[in-house]
């Protein structure tokens, strides 16, 4: 049942969006609406999409104290919880699926490191927007000026393990600087 009401709602919110504008509080709820079923039925990535795009909304729509802007606010906290929950455990099975391939680790020890940081914010940064871990973890390499390292682009970022090695194994002559997690 709610399976169906998802589909419904996502395939009628262009719809939505158009009929009452894009800063609409009956725009702003729907997309709420939608993220607690998404939340509902598991999906947080896409839970988390419907509720940011939710959120200035209904900030700006009803205020900070109108009950829905607090519940939006409430639901949103908990499925950045849950995601947060999700992506440790995603990172730890990755980690030690690379520390016992040693795939990405058949660089030298310093870039290892600093790719799998790289991998690892590229994760973190994909969340709410499915599809795009490829793109960020090329953005996050050039940008530390790492060795590319190839990330098929049918995968999203919970196959972070899956990743080819560098056909390079040569470092750099200055240590680039790497971006901690955030």
């Amino acid at each position: 049942m709610f399976e169906i009401a998802k589909k419904f709602g996502i395939e009628n919110v262009d719809a939505i969006k158009f009929y009452y504008g894009e800063q609409h509080p009956s725009y702003g709820m729907i997309l709420l609406k939608i993220g607690k079923i998404c939340d509902f039925l598991g999906d947080i990535k896409e839970s988390l999409y419907y509720l940011q795009q939710a959120e200035p909304i209904l900030g700006i729509g009803l205020g900070s104290q109108h009950p829905a802007y607090r519940e939006l606010y409430d639901l949103q906290h908990k499925v950045l919880e849950e995601n947060y929950h999700t992506a440790k455990k995603v990172v730890d099975a990755a980690l030690k699926e690379v520390a016992s391939t040693k795939q990405v680790l058949a660089l030298p020890s310093d870039l290892s490191v600093k790719v799998l940081v790289v991998l690892i914010n590229s994760h973190l940064a994909n969340t709410g927007r499915p599809g795009t871990y490829a793109e960020e973890v090329k953005k996050g390499l050039k940008t530390a000026n790492l060795p590319e390292v190839e990330v098929p682009n049918d995968v999203d970022s919970p196959a972070i393990f899956q990743i080819i090695p560098p056909t390079t194994n040569q470092p750099s002559a200055k240590a680039p600087k790497v971006q901690t997690p955030r």
